[in-house]
């Protein structure tokens, strides 16, 4: 569940539209590429850990 819960910061689905659209606005392609990455990543760590 951790994995889950980080992968959701990182790729901001816990926030509002008004939020995203701000951070999108304030951040670089390459930070949101790298962040997407790790969310990615993490989501698929997660995944497996889910059929115990």
């Amino acid at each position: 569940m951790v994995a889950f819960l980080t992968s959701g910061l990182l790729s901001v689905a816990f926030i509002s539209g008004d939020r995203v659209r701000a951070n999108w606005a304030n951040e670089d392609s390459e930070e949101r590429s790298i962040r997407n990455a790790w969310a990615s990543k993490l989501f698929l760590f997660g995944v497996p850990n889910l059929g115990l």
